[in-house]
């Protein structure tokens, strides 16, 4: 007998039949394969006429790969066509029927791919309503495919008014309360309800439901009274199980929102997996009959960030904590004491006093200030100094109070201490860690020390002790100048003449200088109860200057083995000699961004240059410079002594022809 024709397809054989019409098994005559031809007769009524038409116009635009894809959509005689995609293989009803439940891994990778569908079709506004495994089709190749969307609602809906309201459209079993109330008022989150309805009965092999639709079982389905999967197979895994829960919550507001909250709650799992063709591998492999191996997740070679949180408040509560974890870092010191080495130092305040005084740690009120560009003291107010008796150091003679260990920047400071009626001034200078190191006296940190005696006298006392910066060399033949009337005087003079003028509670200024050192300016609050004050000034020899002309930028510079060196002056911090790559980016952020170029771009813009100047402090010095290369490393260094106000030229010359390095 001939094979029979509908429209331009050739008919391979029917598949079903119904008083509504047929499904028949065709071939396309362009395509060369074989599609599914749905009939309708037209002696249906017209709203189920109107829903076919409904159901190819939506599928019609659906093109993704785990929806059945629609060819065509005709009239023929008394029927309406629909030609679609034929999927070789087994619907996921008869799977479960046959296996009589999934294992925790098929069931995840079936699942997932039926939610990458349903949500391509619901960022399309289109909401499925029937949603269960006899609607998913699973191919030989094991491709998942979302079927059958003869009752789906999208925005059209509200213009042809398909669906009344009061009416019940679905498969009983897969309904949340809503839609069985009304099936027009759902919304994506009814495919959810029966999404997890349908995991259900992947793992368990049942419904969690009867599916009549007796007003106890509509009592129970409203309720969310069913039993819990675990019960049924103990195998389900606590975390899909809770899944399954939250998706059939009775009040929909309780649910998942979206599909791709529900998809992140798997991405562990799917990890694993390379690809979408891994995953289809894997299915046809468990259709087949083999069970799917679990294996542990290897981090080498998976995306890190596929793990993370997806959720916009689990992604906000990672960097609260990251930044939580950076303060407490900083706050201890861990950070300046092994990432900010080069520009941060330690410094402790030791305080040695009699026993008979009978010191506490409320007598003692200490702060630090640092020079700021313009030579003014300034307080640190966020360093808090706290003291804590040493019982180690400590004897029958003399207690030691000792502060915590603060970091601070390397850079000048002064310490303002109150010892009950007596006032403590220091000047000090913080080495980098990684210079404090180096040397036994601060390996641990930067010591000030303090010794504490009361006096009876009610004027002031005053005394002064000078050392070099970081060397704690003293120095003498300092000239003290104190101002007095408008004008600055010689202390030593003044003193012996009017000691008696010097008393407590006044403000008092003193300039030191010296030959060979920077001049000091002090400006010193001494408070009423207080009669003697104890000024520690640490004096900066004056500095020199170290002239270098490169031919070549790309040469590697260094200081006494090292890519930074300690500026000379007051202001003495931690430079580095060659510019790093994010001194190039914050250059170009300044040149592209201000319309005036202010004191950091003309440093950036000095140090990109082949003249660089380098203010240094006295003392000899080992300038090094590298060139490296593929297969080899060019070296030359050159010793050299800067001498207070004095300068310093070197000249470094590549030769590129001859590969030549030298230093003059």
């Amino acid at each position: 007998m001939a094979m029979k024709k509908i429209g331009k397809y050739q008919i391979v054989g029917k598949i079903g039949a119904g008083g509504m019409g047929a499904v028949y098994k065709a071939k396309h005559p362009t395509l060369k394969r074989l599609v599914i031809l749905k009939q309708l007769t037209l002696r249906g009524k017209s709203s189920l006429i109107e829903r076919f038409k409904r159901e190819a116009r939506i599928m019609l635009d659906l093109r993704n790969d785990n929806i059945v894809q629609v060819y065509d959509h005709f009239k023929e005689g008394n029927y309406y066509y629909i030609a679609m995609e034929y999927v070789d293989g087994i619907a996921l009803d008869r799977l479960i029927h046959k296996r009589r439940y999934l294992s925790n891994e098929a069931a995840i990778l079936i699942f997932t791919e039926v939610c990458k569908g349903l949500k391509y079709a619901h960022d399309r506004h289109i909401i499925h309503r029937d949603i269960k495994p006899a609607n998913v089709l699973i191919s030989k190749d094991g491709v998942v495919k979302l079927t059958d969307f003869g009752i789906a609602t999208s925005k059209e809906d509200e213009t042809f008014g398909l669906t009344r309201a009061g009416t019940t459209l679905g498969t009983p079993a897969y309904m949340p309360p809503e839609q069985i109330v009304n099936s027009k008022n759902v919304d994506r989150r009814a495919d959810i309800y029966a999404m997890g309805v349908m995991l259900y009965n992947m793992l368990t092999g049942k419904l969690p439901y009867p599916t009549n639709m007796s007003p106890h079982t509509i009592a129970r389905i409203e309720k969310g009274s069913f039993i819990a999967p675990r019960e049924i197979n103990p195998k389900i895994s606590p975390k899909i199980q809770k899944i399954i829960k939250k998706c059939m919550k009775p009040k929909r507001h309780k649910r998942y929102k979206d599909l791709s909250v529900v998809l992140s709650k798997f991405r562990m799992n799917l990890a694993k997996y390379k690809n979408s063709v891994t995953i289809n591998h894997t299915i046809m492999n468990y259709i087949k009959g083999k069970e799917i191996k679990v294996k542990k997740i290897k981090l080498k070679g998976i995306n890190i960030f596929a793990l993370l949180p997806v959720n916009r408040k689990g992604f906000l509560w990672v960097l609260l904590l990251l930044f939580l974890g950076s303060i407490v870092l900083y706050k201890f010191g861990i950070i300046q004491e092994y990432l900010l080495r080069n520009k941060y130092g330690a410094m402790r305040v030791v305080i040695e006093s009699r026993n008979e005084v009978s010191l506490k740690r409320k007598d003692i009120d200490s702060s630090v200030y640092y020079r700021n560009e313009k030579g003014k003291y300034i307080k640190l107010r966020w360093k808090y100094i706290i003291f804590k008796k040493n019982q180690k150091r400590s004897n029958k003679q003399t207690s030691v109070f000792e502060s915590q260990k603060i970091y601070l920047r390397s850079n000048q400071y002064y310490l303002d201490t109150s010892i009950r009626n007596e006032k403590y001034y220091s000047n000090f200078f913080v080495n980098s860690r990684a210079k404090q190191v180096k040397f036994v006296n601060t390996r641990d940190a930067k010591k000030v020390e303090i010794n504490y005696n009361t006096l009876s006298s009610s004027l002031l006392r005053i005394n002064f002790d000078f050392q070099e910066i970081d060397s704690n060399k003293s120095i003498n033949g300092v000239n003290v100048q104190f101002w007095y009337n408008s004008g600055w005087v010689d202390w030593y003079s003044f003193y012996k003449r009017n000691y008696s003028l010097i008393r407590s509670g006044k403000t008092y200024y003193f300039l030191f200088s010296r030959s060979g050192y920077l001049r000091n300016k002090y400006e010193i609050d001494v408070d009423s109860n207080q009669t003697e004050l104890n000024l520690k000034v640490e004096m900066t020899p004056n500095p020199g200057t170290l002239r270098i002309n490169i031919n070549n930028n790309n040469l590697k510079l260094y200081l006494n083995n090292s890519k930074y060196y300690l500026n000379g002056g007051l202001n003495s911090e931690y430079l580095r000699i060659q510019p790093s790559i994010f001194d190039y980016i914050l250059y170009k952020m300044l040149y592209y961004t201000t319309n005036k170029k202010g004191k950091k771009y003309n440093e950036l813009k000095n140090s990109f240059s082949n003249n660089k100047r380098l203010i240094l402090q006295p003392g000899k010095y080992t300038v090094k410079v590298k060139k490296f290369s593929l297969f080899s490393k060019i070296y030359d260094s050159k010793a050299i002594n800067i001498i207070p106000n004095g300068m310093v030229t070197l000249n470094i010359k590549y030769d590129k022809k001859n590969k030549n390095l030298k230093i003059y």
